[in-house]
C-alpha cells in the first residue's frame, strides 16, 4: 500500500470580485417567472394619485354623536400647491367619503385634524359638548375616525338588590359624583322605589 502525507505551512490572501446581481439570472434560471415577478406601470394611477378614503365604522347615535368633522391637507402649506378638504359626517349621511388629488413625487404623508360634536339631549353627559384634537400626521390612505382613542364612556348601571323588601323601605336613593383631573364635577342622584324599580344608568363621556 502507498500513502500520501500533505502538509501546509503557507497562507496567502486572495482578491475576488462578489457581483450578485451578475449571477441573478443564473440563480433563477430554474424559476417560474408567473409568481415570482410582476410587472409594474410607473405611470398608474396608484403613482398619479393620492387618494385617502375617511371611514367611520360606528354606532354615533349610542354615544350621542351628532356629527364628525375632519380637515385634511397634503403638500407644503404656504404654497399654491397645497391642497385641504374638510368633511361633516353625521348618523344620517354617507359614512365614507374619498378625497383624491394629483400625488406630488414623494410626498407620500398627509395631516388631519378632528372635531366630534355630541348632542345636548343625550344621555350621555361630558366636561364639553364638542372637542377638537392637534393635527396628526400619517401615511395611511384609509382613516379610520372615531373618538374612543381620545374620548372615555362610562356607562355605570345602578339596580337595587333583588332582597329588598319595599314593604318596610319606601324609598332608596343613590348619589354618586366623578371629578375630572381637569377640575370637573358631576353629581347625580338616583332615586328607587317600588314602582320604580328598573335599572340605571349613568353615563359619562370622559376626557381625562
Amino acid at each position: 500500500d502507498k500513502s500520501l502525507t500533505l502538509k501546509f505551512n503557507r497562507a496567502e490572501a486572495v482578491t475576488k470580485t462578489y457581483a450578485p446581481q451578475g449571477f441573478f439570472g443564473l440563480l433563477t434560471r430554474d424559476l417560474e417567472k408567473e409568481g415570482h415577478f410582476f410587472e409594474i406601470d410607473g405611470d398608474d394611477a396608484f403613482f398619479r394619485e393620492f387618494k385617502v378614503d375617511v371611514e367611520t365604522p360606528f354606532d354615533k347615535e349610542a354615544i350621542g354623536l351628532t356629527s364628525i368633522h375632519v380637515g385634511m391637507g397634503y403638500g407644503e402649506k404656504g404654497t399654491e400647491n397645497y391642497k385641504t378638504e374638510h368633511f361633516v359626517i353625521d348618523k344620517d349621511g354617507e359614512q365614507k367619503r374619498s378625497w383624491l388629488v394629483k400625488m406630488f413625487p414623494g410626498l407620500t404623508k398627509y395631516h388631519y385634524n378632528v372635531q366630534f360634536h355630541f348632542s345636548p339631549d343625550s344621555d350621555w353627559v361630558g366636561e364639553q359638548m364638542s372637542y377638537e384634537f392637534p393635527d396628526v400626521t400619517t401615511e395611511d390612505r384609509t382613516l379610520n375616525v372615531h373618538p374612543f382613542d381620545n374620548l372615555g364612556f362610562l356607562d355605570v348601571e345602578v339596580t337595587t338588590h333583588q332582597s329588598v323588601d319595599w314593604s318596610i323601605v319606601s324609598d332608596i336613593e343613590l348619589n354618586l359624583e366623578y371629578e375630572a383631573a381637569s377640575g370637573w364635577v358631576r353629581k347625580d342622584s338616583f332615586l328607587f322605589t317600588e314602582a320604580k324599580k328598573d335599572a340605571q344608568h349613568w353615563k359619562l363621556r370622559l376626557s381625562d
